[in-house]
């Protein structure tokens, strides 16, 4: 579940200034909380196997930890999500920012930014990654230090079948 966790919070922007190269990415990393329908999947290092799943919708958002594992949701609309986004990267903001650079994700033209992040689990030492960012300004993807990656998709999705509920 450390996964998943990790996506949500770290999937966040901030509205406090950002150094000026972590703005790109900041901004489009708090898109992701402003749109209506994104499913994110966390991918295992040198895998296609689903290791997370994030599904956020206007009302609410709803997380399972593998593929094939129950849904669970979470009463958090896209408002609270912002918040805390917002939140988490005031605890944990963007530094050494860079990029960017052109790439390619299956034919869509992306600029990819290197940054790092305090990591939560290890006080006083940060996390690399790289986020994937495409034309309107939004994350098609990130990797991670430990090579894990998230891939993000934009659309209309049904609410799934839940397991459990969060309070």
């Amino acid at each position: 579940m450390r996964h998943v966790v990790f996506a949500v919070f770290f999937a966040g922007a901030s509205s406090a200034p950002a150094l000026a190269d972590c703005s790109a990415v900041a901004s489009a990393m708090l898109a992701v909380e402003d749109r209506g329908g994104v499913r994110q999947r966390m991918y295992a290092a040198q895998s296609d196997a689903v290791i997370g799943e994030t599904l956020k919708l206007p009302d609410a958002m709803y997380q399972r930890g593998a593929a094939q594992a129950p849904w669970r949701r979470i009463p958090l609309d896209a408002a609270k999500r912002r918040a805390a986004a917002e939140s988490a990267m005031r605890a944990l903001p963007l530094s050494d920012c860079s990029g960017p650079r052109a790439g390619d994700d299956g034919g869509l033209a992306v600029r990819i930014y290197d940054y790092s992040q305090p990591d939560p689990t290890k006080p006083g030492s940060k996390r690399r990654g790289a986020v994937w960012i495409d034309a309107e300004g939004l994350v098609r993807r990130q990797i991670l230090q430990d090579g894990s990656r998230i891939v993000f998709e934009y659309g209309a999705f049904p609410a799934p079948v839940t397991g459990a509920s969060a309070n």
